[in-house]
Formats: structure tokens, C-alpha cells, sequence
């Protein structure tokens, strides 16, 4: 049975500045933890568990350096892995609904030429297939900001 229990802090002035302090770690862990899978996606979503499980201890090595040893370096790569699974999850799933629309849509086009070539209609699906077709071309991950909006808007 999974319980959660809530509760509320009330820090000192000088606890809330250790606390800050632990989440400015945590969050930069974070952050670099994602960079580093992000950077070597290639080499996780290989069928090779081997190459994997290095591409996981190279990456604890690294996270373990920066946070000297702390014991949430677990759960951040966890965190990180599982995020970069998701977005090759939501990368499938548009390319397939993507294919799908170019499909359908050059059905619709053939379907409109045999009943008449001059068709109003063909020029605004042929400008929705070359949009489509732009956007399948250009699908890839996008890197994942964790932050704030300034950071957001400098893309760290």
C-alpha cells in the first residue's frame, strides 16, 4: 500500500538558506544528469545492453563527481532516463500520426484529380501536404529545460 503524507515546513533563516542551497544542487545535478543521456541518446536507445549499462555508469560516475557522493544521484538518473524514454515514446507516435495525415491526404488528392484536374481545392491540400511533410522532416528531441523561464529563454 502506497501512502503519502503531507506536511508543511517552517525553516530558520539559516535552514532556508541550506535548504536553498540543496535544491540549487539537486537541480543542477538534474539538469547536467539529462545533458549527459541527452548528449549520448544514440547510445541509450541502442538494443546493446552493454553499451547501456556503461553509458549508466559513466554517467553516475559523472553525476556522483558533482554532487560529492550524494545518494539522489539515483533517482535524478532514473528521472532522466525515463524522460528521454517518454519523448522517443511522443517522437513515434507523431511520425505515425504524421504518415497517417501525408497519407490520407495524397488519397485525397487523387480522389479530387480523377473527378477534375482544376480543382480549387488541390492547391491549399498540396500546401497542407508540404507542411506536413516539413514538419515529419524536421521531428527530432528537443532538449528539456528544467528551470525557470530565463533559462528557458537562453536554452540551458
Amino acid at each position: 500500500m502506497i501512502q503519502t503524507i503531507r506536511f508543511q515546513l517552517h525553516p530558520s533563516s539559516s535552514q532556508e538558506h541550506k535548504l536553498h542551497e540543496i535544491f540549487t544542487i539537486y537541480n543542477r545535478v538534474k539538469r547536467k544528469g539529462y545533458k549527459l543521456f541527452f548528449n549520448d541518446k544514440d547510445l541509450f536507445f541502442l538494443k546493446d545492453n552493454d553499451i547501456k549499462k556503461e553509458l549508466d555508469k559513466e554517467v553516475h560516475r559523472k553525476l556522483m563527481e558533482i554532487c560529492h557522493n550524494n545518494p539522489y544521484v539515483n533517482s535524478i538518473r532514473i528521472d532522466c532516463k525515463t524522460k528521454l524514454a517518454q519523448q522517443k515514446t511522443w517522437i513515434e507516435k507523431r511520425e505515425k500520426y504524421l504518415t497517417h495525415q501525408i497519407a490520407t491526404i495524397l488519397e485525397k488528392i487523387e480522389r479530387i484529380k480523377e473527378e477534375n484536374k482544376k480543382d480549387r481545392r488541390l492547391k491549399g491540400l498540396y500546401s497542407r501536404l508540404s507542411s506536413i511533410q516539413h514538419k515529419l522532416a524536421t521531428l527530432c528531441f528537443n532538449p528539456v529545460v528544467f528551470g525557470t523561464k530565463r533559462l528557458f529563454r537562453e536554452g540551458i
